[in-house]
């Protein structure tokens, strides 16, 4: 009895986490601040996108190279945007083990500034 619901309370929990998430990525602005919500439509993708590569390389033993990038993962919309409507940016890192990369969105000028200046950045992996 006690495992039944504790199994329902995990997924009601799931259901409620999913249901936030559409929101922040659907929902418009109810206090007219446009740009904080675009700025959370944004790190609410890369969270996605970025724990689906985290999924890929365990699973392969490597992150995807440059050439590979997202299209590696079965995404519905490619390419992927962020808030203000530019792709998000992969970026292979190289090093020993060959697990590591960098996914990033331009940020608010759409200029790619390497992860500095404005861009938005999910944590380096």
């Amino acid at each position: 009895m006690k495992a039944a619901w504790i199994s329902r309370a995990g997924i009601a929990l799931g259901v409620l986490v999913a249901v936030g998430l559409l929101y922040v990525l659907i929902a418009p602005p109810l206090d007219g601040n446009a740009d904080m919500h675009r700025k959370m439509q944004t790190k609410a993708s890369l969270e996605v996108v970025g724990r689906s590569l985290d999924e890929w390389v365990v699973q392969h033993g490597r992150a995807p190279n440059n050439q590979e990038a997202l299209s590696v993962l079965e995404l519905r919309e490619s390419p992927v945007r962020d808030g203000w409507g530019h792709p998000l940016i992969y970026q292979a890192i190289p090093g020993r083990d060959g697990r590591k990369f960098q996914l990033r969105s331009a940020g608010p000028n759409g200029q790619d500034d390497g992860g500095e200046g404005d861009d938005i950045v999910f944590p380096t992996r």
